[in-house]
């Protein structure tokens, strides 16, 4: 059995809509649709009671003239099965099996079984199948970020089906490779973050929609940005902009632009207004009368100038115009695990959050919002947040 490289890996599954595309048959398993569904009912289970599941992706040899028959493989994936396990397709040549409670060890050990007792009727036992351990959550220390900027917390081996063109590669960890199948061959077997499976890319419409708007806007308001580039250059030494790192969808770090309201000092004194915080319930940090707001800074935050330059973000393709707010890679870290749903969708510069009290609501309310925003978000929801942002911004209220 042969070990796979990237070049060999399977075009992507970055979204549940890409995974679950195509509807083939085989007697005995779950369509793409209802192995959807499934999913996203273990990973809310999960979110709720705390325990891991794990999806095991098996595959034939992709070197043969005609595509590899996954019926016997189903049949035998079905003897191997406990009865509240699930069995289904993610396209035409990848079968997956759905682990509820069930840590990467015990998936691992299923898998081995599967192979090493597996004899193909046209191949024997030199099938060549092979397989990749997906588990969620990954188990993950606290908000270890690269200089590179990728998540060393996510440990990956072989992923089959991870859309290197959409998402960050993971830094490797060594490999937990173990004999499978009659020939004792090694397999990476070390589990790969499942997350980033539930994540939902932004549509080409969408896209083309965020570039023609983002891209109007930077030339009809050019003179307000020079204008608030005058003003911060003027009034207080530093940069114009203020660049920091953010997690974008799937908590893929990028750089976030605003101009910039606060003194350079800012972050340093953050730790001594630690207990002045008006947000306890969750890891944000905001204060009315915060005094590290610049004169200048606490009129653009008001009138919500300052993040004007994220139209730089949506043009690149970073951020969308609707969609959660972006937040720090230290707030991710100290996410509880149903608050990370908010990094499912791309992260935009205006929600339900912002038209609705923005710094006035707390956080858990504001995750729930961006959770509403997931299962409602439609052309004609985005454009009703649109012209109710307009009278949010008008209005000042929550912006501080």
């Amino acid at each position: 059995m042969q070990e796979r490289t990237v070049k060999d890996r399977p075009k992507a599954w970055s979204s549940i809509r890409s995974m679950f595309r195509r509807n083939p048959s085989v007697p005995g398993a779950l369509t793409v649709d209802d192995l959807a569904r499934a999913f996203q009912q273990e990973r809310s289970r999960t979110d709720r009671n705390g325990r891991a599941f794990c999806m095991v992706i098996f595959w034939g040899p992709t070197d043969r003239p005609r595509p590899y028959d996954l019926r016997p493989l189903a049949k035998h994936l079905r003897e191997q099965m406990r009865l509240y396990d699930l069995l289904g397709h993610l396209d035409a040549t990848h079968l997956a099996v759905l682990l509820p409670e069930t840590p990467p060890e015990g998936a691992r050990q299923f898998a081995h079984n599967v192979l090493e007792a597996f004899e193909d009727p046209e191949l024997g036992v030199e099938h060549g199948v092979q397989y990749e351990i997906c588990t969620y959550p990954l188990e993950e220390g606290p908000g270890e970020w690269g200089d590179d900027g990728h998540n060393t917390r996510t440990r990956t081996q072989t992923t089959p089906r991870q859309n290197e063109s959409e998402q960050a590669e993971p830094a490797p960890s060594r490999s937990d490779a173990e004999p499978v199948g009659a020939q004792g061959e090694a397999v990476r077997a070390e589990a790969s973050n499942l997350a980033g499976a539930f994540t939902h890319p932004v549509s080409a419409g969408r896209r083309f929609i965020d570039i023609l708007v983002s891209g109007t806007a930077l030339v009809v308001l050019a003179p307000v940005f020079l204008v608030a580039a005058l003003a911060v250059k003027l009034t207080t030494p530093g940069p114009i902009i203020f660049k920091q790192q953010r997690a974008g969808r799937g908590g893929v770090p990028f750089t976030f632009y605003k101009f910039r309201s606060m003194y350079l000092d800012a972050e340093a004194r953050k730790a001594a207004l630690a207990e002045k915080n008006e947000h306890r319930t969750g890891p944000i940090f905001k204060m009315k009368k915060d005094p590290r707001i610049t004169p200048v800074g606490r009129i653009l935050r008001k009138t919500s100038i300052d993040e004007l330059p994220q139209l730089y973000n949506v043009l690149k393709g970073d951020m969308t115009l609707i969609g959660p707010r972006p937040p720090t890679l230290d707030e991710v870290a100290k996410y509880d695990l149903w608050q990370r749903k908010r990094l499912d969708l791309t992260g935009g510069i205006t929600c339900i959050w912002q038209v609705s009290g923005r710094s006035e609501i707390k956080f858990d309310e504001w995750v729930r919002m961006d959770i509403e925003y997931q299962r409602k978000r439609s052309l004609w929801f985005d454009v009703k947040l649109l012209f109710r942002t307009i009278g949010a911004v008008v209005s000042g209220r929550g912006a501080y």
